[in-house]
C-alpha cells in the first residue's frame, strides 16, 4: 500500500508535465514508477490469495478435528 502511495507522489508531477507540454521528460522515473506499481499490485493479490488459502486450511483443519472427536465418541 505504501509503495503505491509513494509511486503516486512521484507520478503526479510527471503527469502534470505531460499535460502542460505534451511530452514525458522523466522517462526513467516513469519506468521505475510503473514497475513499483505493478509489483505492488502483484504483491497485494498474492496476499489476498494467501489469506484465502490460510482461511480454507483452518476451516479444513477444524472440520477434521471435529470428525476425529465424533469418531472417538462413537468408539467409546
Amino acid at each position: 500500500m505504501s509503495r503505491t502511495i509513494i509511486a503516486g507522489l512521484y507520478f503526479f508531477p510527471i503527469l502534470f508535465m505531460y499535460f502542460s507540454s505534451g511530452y514525458v521528460l522523466k522517462i526513467p522515473t516513469l519506468i521505475v514508477i510503473s514497475t513499483v506499481v505493478i509489483v505492488a499490485v502483484i504483491i497485494f493479490f498474492i496476499g489476498v490469495l494467501l489469506h484465502v488459502l490460510q482461511k480454507q486450511h483452518d476451516e479444513r483443519f477444524h472440520h477434521h478435528l471435529l470428525l476425529l472427536s465424533l469418531n472417538k465418541d462413537d468408539d467409546e
